[in-house]
């Protein structure tokens, strides 16, 4: 079982997939991905039977432009397919 975190060092946001998880954390292998780098998230997808792509921008406040949500969230639709492919 893989997973996809912007960074495995920061342990903010990885201690909820740890507690959401459980004992199957251990069997949770994380790796790093960027929605606005293909490749990276074509290797993250590399050796993967299923993948389920959740992942969009969801800010917290009202974004400058519709282009800072938007592009992050075809990138990674367009990524997640090229990945499966």
């Amino acid at each position: 079982m893989r997973g996809t975190v912007r960074s495995t060092k920061n342990e903010h946001k990885i201690a909820p997939l740890r507690k959401a998880f459980g004992k199957l954390y251990e069997e949770l292998e994380l790796v790093e991905a960027d929605l606005m780098n293909e490749q990276s998230m074509v290797d993250a997808m590399k050796g993967c039977t299923y993948i389920v792509h959740t992942a969009s921008p969801f800010p917290i406040e009202a974004p400058k432009s519709d282009e800072e949500v938007m592009q992050p969230a075809v990138n990674g639709v367009t990524y997640a397919i090229k990945g499966a492919l």
